[in-house]
């Protein structure tokens, strides 16, 4: 059985609630721990610009007494380790890792409304990998990459990273037994919610009633903040079509079909679509 279990994502998936439920059922719960450079060091790594040694002896520093220091279970539910699957089921041969997924059309929207990839962003963003971007994974001198990612809306920088993020740990994970993934969906489904639930706390060997479950999964923390970004079925033709050029291969890998779901509902998006994946020139 795991002693400890990291819940990693894309953010806006529940990590606040998540970290509520575990410290509830009795675990040393935390959400998105510092320190303030492992969000750098998630990216460098996941980018190819740290070994899989150093990522390693970082963890053992940032994690390594901390997961048995209570004698509790160990659990933290953070988008800030994402980029750091395989060195944490690599380092933590107790620790289980679960990757926590949501439907890219429901994520978009939380995520514009919280403000997340903003162009410029906070002053801090200019700090090295302190977002994911896409110029990461390009030549350094790939001038006009860079450039064209600068000048990227926030809703295409999220579609992007969205997909990257999901892929990084997907691949990071696949084939190791320590290693699942779940839909945020699924946590708080009427029917199978508490089974999910449960599924999640035997692996670090904890349990809630069925009574707990439910009265927990109407507990609202860290909700949306109120904003304008409507849902996806207002969104404009070219944004939908974007959504689906740029998540839609991998949200098959997690069992959405988003491409189904928007032309079946606004089948003008087809056009948009082929427009957009025409060659140039």
């Amino acid at each position: 059985m795991a002693n400890a279990l990291f819940l990693v994502s894309t953010g806006r998936t529940g990590t606040t609630w998540l970290e509520h439920l575990f410290a509830e059922a009795g675990a040393n719960a935390r959400h998105e721990p510092g320190p303030l450079l492992i969000r750098h060091v998630s990216h460098a790594y996941a980018s190819g610009h740290l070994s899989d040694e150093n990522a390693s002896k970082l963890l053992v520093r940032w994690r390594g007494a901390t997961l048995n220091a209570s004698g509790r279970p160990y659990v933290e539910a953070s988008t800030l380790v994402y980029g750091l699957a395989r060195p944490i089921l690599e380092t933590f041969p107790d620790a289980h890792v679960v990757q926590v997924v949501r439907d890219p059309l429901t994520y978009l929207r939380s995520a514009m409304n919280w403000g997340q990839y903003r162009f410029g962003g906070r002053v801090k963003n200019v700090a090295p990998f302190r977002r994911l971007a896409r110029p990461h994974f390009d030549p350094i001198y790939d001038v006009a990459g860079r450039v064209r990612w600068v000048a990227t809306g926030q809703f295409g920088r999220l579609c992007w990273a969205w997909t990257k993020m999901n892929q990084v740990m997907r691949e990071q994970g696949e084939g190791n037994d320590r290693f699942t993934v779940l839909a945020y969906e699924s946590l708080f489904d009427a029917e199978k919610g508490h089974t999910t639930i449960g599924q999640l706390l035997e692996l670090v060997n904890l349990e809630v009633s069925k009574e707990d479950s439910e009265r927990i999964r109407g507990t609202r923390v860290n909700e949306n903040k109120p904003g304008n970004f409507p849902r996806w079925q207002e969104w404009s033709s070219d944004q939908l079509a974007m959504v689906i050029d740029a998540c839609g291969r991998e949200a098959r890998h997690y069992g959405y079909d988003i491409a189904a779901r928007v032309l079946r509902d606004r089948p003008e998006v087809e056009a948009k679509l082929s427009a957009l994946r025409k060659p140039s020139g």
